[in-house]
Order: C-alpha cells, then structure tokens, then sequence
C-alpha cells in the first residue's frame, strides 16, 4: 500500500484497510475468515458472525478500517501511550473519572502551570517512551515509580505505582495511570487484590524516595571495570555490609534466588562461587533457581527453598523472568503484583533470617539487531519489537526492584547499563543467545560480581532511619501491605475435583522441579474444584493457553464472582500464577472454582495459536468436538497460599 492511500485491492479481489489496531503499527495486511474452535461453538452457524483475521499481523478484522498510514504510529508495547479508545468501558470509566483524592494535585498541576512551568508533553517522553523528562523540581518520572499520593480520608499518607502513561490528543499532555498501594487505612474488600487506579497530571507528581539518596544509574557505562565506575553498578553497596562477619570467618553461604541465567553450570555463579574461593573464602553454593521463574513464583517458595538454608548472601535474580511477566501483562501490567511479590521474598527473609544479606542483581537481556533471531524465553518477548518490548526488562523491573531497596536499605548490582556499553563482538562472545551466557561471557561476569560484592563491603554502611520500635526486627513498615510474605504451595488432590467425567490427566513439566514432571489435572467445562487454605491469598500455578477458560470464584461460600483467564498472549502455553482471592483475614478458607462452559471472547488474541501450541490445540479440539462438550479447561498443579507478614 502506498503512503497516504486509504485502500487497495489484492490479486484476490479483496479490499485491505490500515490495520488500527495498537499492536500492528499502521500494519496494511488484508483480512481472511478464521475460526479459533475449528467449528466448534455453542451457538448456531446461522447465528454466528464471521471472525477474520488480518494475514500480515493476526488482528481481528473490527480493527481493520479504511484510513490512512498515518492513523496508527504509536509504539507496539508502549502501553503508557495505549488510546483510551482500546480500553474497555470499566476499564476507561475507572482510569477516566478523578477521584476526589486526586484533586488537591490537579490544583498543585495548575498551579505550576500558572507560575511559569510547563506541562510534560508527548515530546518529553524520551529513550523508548518509559519515562518523561519533567521540568524543575520534580525531575523524571518513569513507569514503575512509586509515587506519593494526597492522604487518604484518616490523613494518612499514601503512595501508588506508575502503570503507564496515556497521551492526550487533543492538548499534547501526557497523564499517568497510578495504582494506589494498600496500607492500613486502605478501604478493605476481600478477595478482590485490585488496588484504586487513579488518572493523574504528571507534573504534580512527586516520586517516593523513602529518604534515601537519588541514585539512577548511566544509560551506559564503559570501563566498567575499573572500581572508579563501580559507584555507578551498585545503588546503596552498604547494605552488604551484612555480609562482613561471614567473610571474616571466611566461611559464607550462597544462595542464589532465580532462573534459569542462575542455573548454567558455566554461568556466572559457579564463576563467582570460583572467584570468591580464589580470595580465600570457602563457598557453600546453595542454588535456589528454576527455569523461568520470578518474583511471583519464587515468593511462594522462598521459606523452602531459602530460609531453611539459613544462608549468609541471598542473591535475587529475577530482572529478566520479571520483564516477561511485565510484558506479559500489557497492555495493562501488573506492576503492583511484582512489586508484592518481590517484598513478600525480603520481608520472610529479612523477619526470620535477620543477618542474611541481600541484594538484587539485575541481568542483561541483548537488544541488539543479532539478538532477533536468538531470542528465548516467552513467545510475547520472541514475537515483540525489541525496541517496544526491551524497557520492561532494562527500566521497569530494576526500578521496581529499586523501590523495594530503597525501603529495607538493601544493595542493587544493575548490569543492565555496563552489558549495554559492550561492543557487538563482545555480545557474541558474552552470550549464547538472548541473555543466557557463554562460558567466557560467565567468567567475566562472576569474577565482576565478586570484585563488586567485595568493594561493597567497604564502603560506609547505610544510616537506618527506623524507629526505636522497629530496630529488633530492622524490618520498616511494608510499601504494601498485601506483600506475598511467608507463600507456600501445595500439591492439588484429584479428590479436591468432581465430578470425575469432568477431569482428565496429562504429563508434563513440574513448575518448581527443574528436569521433572508432573501429572497435571485439567478440569473441563461444568467441573469443580474445593481447595482449603490458610492465610490471606490464594492462587494457582498454571498454564495458561489457548484454551484458558473462564472461571466462577467463590470465597468461602460467598457470591461467585468471573475470572476470565484468556488474555490477548494466549496463543502459546505459558507459566503464570493465577491470584484467585487477596486480602482475607490470615485463618483458614476455602476456595471453589467451576469452569464455565462459555467460551471466552478469543478475539482477544493478539494471533493464531503458535506452530508448536497449535498441533496440541487442536488435539484438545478434535476431543471436545468427539465428546461434544466445550474445549477450554483449567489446568492445575498447585495451589499456594500466603500467609502475610507476621
């Protein structure tokens, strides 16, 4: 299609229309007829309307109409630019409706306007539109901020999180979406784990720093090397300093929390591990790592896997696997849900081993042209524009992270900015794909985090500003009170489902056994499942697919309430923990979920089932049409339940 044409016809005969779906990017590819249940539907072929798909980017045909190149520019995954228009009407109404709240900092909006300053415009957001260059004395403002809030009715303060920021048309302005954080005084409604979204002016917003010392590391750091650039990898380095009685008995207990960058034999901990045991220290490594788990999951097994291990450095690898559930999760991320969960890890900890050291090490994921066609992990980062898709992994986690070390004075190793400053040749070198690395790429990397961790503990220790109330357990108030501290999981009971027509089995990959599987049990349309738990959360660990259904969720024998699971990156399989209820009182409950038999609105999907889910699709749909029932189910493995901060 030519630049500034609205249409064109094809060989076929067919009229292609610019694609006005945010995700296409003005793409011009044509519709063609597509069916997602391969004939299957609970409602008549005379009564159903065609579902077309665009062949180019697999968008539904409604987004498809005739306008020009030019009526769709805004980035892929840049969600803080999403259109209201892409919203659904709960979702617009609730962002588009100030709250009383918010008011006095409306006023404080204008009021700066009038006295001289200027209000942020689109043209202010800058790199990959994450954050916005804002004039003195408030400085950038980015997403995954905390930010201070007006008091709430009781005159208490109030913080929330940057979501996303949305650009207004008509006048230029950029406002920000802002999920309040829960506190003591927040309004309380159980099972619902939704903080308020307010819609605020970015330029009355101050970020919430916790008193701590501003700290933003370089977009890029070269020499990284040299410890005179060391000041600029590590935010607070004397929150090591913990870690000083196990080197001086040359004796410490390594324990790594994270993925799979944290399990390579020849990765960088067993380099550091090395590096370490070079200088004298004897190292016992205790790997606390699977696959592609992050904050969330690894919440939920921290008091296993962690603090029975009692060790010395706790270590927190969870950038890259964060970024994906980020992303995952636009084009509305639950950046509050990553928040929770990474708190809930340092908070058991920090309560029940109070002399283990923590910090945060934020890894590298590759953004270059070579890392395209080298990409892993999930489908949504493999089928994303890296440009569009790379600041959830580089800007957002890290500064979530941050956040929460800001809080409980801990350490932060950021090596996104120095890997970033490598040239192409070390990348290839560094790394065998997209941010696994290489043997010579481990051995550089665990011998810079031993020199790091070492030149840390040297340096002054942070002042704490804790009450005298507080200084026995060092822990400060939570930043939310709904953190996951003290998670568990436990294996579901083929007992705690009915009826048995309603239940099938199928072998697959354990979640937390890296190497083993699991006879997972998948509970089709009409079928029930009782789960017991104790504490204030309960959720799932699933897959989640193209046959995600929608479930009716009862609390304790309470009003059902829908969950619908289908979610527009539902055309692969994926990890996911699902939260079913959120802010109970910490006693004992019980969960029941049904499946429903209406099938939910796939139009949602951002393309066809992928090649290698496609072929399991469709056996899960020649199934149910044999069975002549609906194909979605809900497939379970554990359950987990969090106990909170106690």
């Amino acid at each position: 299609m030519e630049a500034g044409s609205t249409t064109s016809v094809d060989l076929l005969g067919l009229v292609r229309g610019v694609c006005r779906h945010p995700d296409c990017e003005g793409c011009d590819g044509f519709a063609r007829p597509f069916d997602p249940f391969g004939g299957f539907s609970l409602v008549s072929s005379r009564d159903r309307l065609p579902l077309f798909r665009c062949m180019r980017c697999g968008c539904p045909s409604k987004h498809h109409e005739r306008q020009t190149q030019q009526a769709w520019t805004q980035p892929t995954y840049a969600p803080q630019l999403a259109s209201p228009s892409y919203q659904s009407e709960s979702q617009a109404s609730q962002r588009a409706r100030p709250s009383q709240s918010c008011q006095p900092l409306e006023q404080q909006a204008k009021a700066f306007s009038r006295s001289g300053g200027n209000t942020p415009t689109s043209k202010a957001l800058k790199g990959s539109q994450w954050c916005l260059q804002r004039p003195a004395p408030f400085g950038p403002l980015c997403i995954g901020d905390l930010v201070r809030l007006d008091p709430d009715n009781s005159g208490a303060p109030r913080i929330g999180m940057v979501k996303r920021f949305i650009h207004e048309s008509e006048s230029d302005r950029v406002m920000c979406s802002v999920e309040a954080c829960f506190s003591s005084t927040s309004p309380q409604s159980e099972g619902d784990s939704r903080g308020q979204t307010l819609t605020l002016d970015t330029c009355g917003l101050r970020v919430e720093d916790f008193d701590t010392v501003p700290w933003d590391p370089p977009a890029k750091i070269f020499d990284f090397q040299s410890e005179t650039k060391f000041k600029d990898l590590i935010f607070q380095p004397g929150g090591l300093k913990p870690l000083v009685p196990a080197l001086k008995q040359r004796r410490c207990r390594l324990c790594v929390l994270g993925g799979s960058i944290s399990l390579q034999g020849r990765g960088y901990r067993p380099n550091l591990v090395q590096a370490l045991e070079r200088r004298g220290v004897t190292i016992e490594d205790m790997p606390a790592a699977v696959g592609t788990a992050g904050s969330k999951p690894l919440s939920l097994v921290v008091s296993d896997w962690v603090v029975t291990k009692r060790p010395d450095l706790l270590l927190i690898e969870v950038a890259v696997n964060d970024g994906d559930e980020l992303l995952e999760h636009t084009p509305y991320p639950d950046v509050l849900g990553v928040l929770r969960a990474a708190e809930g890890i340092v908070r058991t900890v920090r309560r029940r081993c109070p002399n283990t050291a923590i910090a945060f090490v934020e890894m590298f994921l590759r953004d270059d042209a070579e890392a395209r066609v080298l990409k892993s992990g999930s489908e949504a980062w493999r089928d994303s524009s890296t440009e569009d898709a790379v600041g959830w992994y580089h800007e957002v986690a890290p500064r979530i992270h941050r956040a929460i070390c800001r809080r409980y004075g801990l350490a932060q190793i950021d090596l996104v900015p120095a890997l970033r400053a490598i040239s192409a040749e070390d990348r290839r070198n560094w790394f065998r794909d997209d941010c696994h690395h290489s043997d010579a790429g481990g051995e550089v990397l665990g011998n810079l985090l031993a020199r790091l961790l070492l030149w840390s503990v040297r340096q002054p220790a942070l002042v704490s500003n804790l009450p005298a109330s507080r200084a026995k357990t060092n822990l400060p108030p939570p930043v939310d009170i709904r953190c996951w501290c003290n998670g568990r999981t436990m294996r579901i009971a083929a007992g705690w489902l009915s009826p048995p027509d309603a239940i099938s089995k199928r072998s697959e990959r354990d979640l937390l056994k890296l190497g083993e599987s699991m006879d997972w049990l998948l509970l089709r349309a009409g079928g029930k499942a009782v789960i017991p738990f104790k504490g204030k959360a309960c959720g799932l660990l699933t897959f989640l697919g193209p046959d995600a259904p929608i479930l009716s969720v009862s609390i304790d024998g309470c009003t059902p309430r829908r969950l619908q699971l289908l979610d527009r990156w539902c055309y692969y399989w994926r990890d996911s923990v699902v939260l079913l209820c959120d802010g109970l009182a910490d006693t004992t409950h019980t969960v029941e979920l049904e499946v429903e038999a209406e099938l939910p609105d796939n139009t949602i999907l951002k393309r066809l089932p992928t090649p290698a889910s496609s072929e399991l699709f469709s056996s899960f749909l020649d199934e149910a049409r044999q069975e002549r029932r609906p194909p979605q189910q809900l497939w379970l493995s554990y359950a987990c339940g969090v106990e909170g901060d106690r």
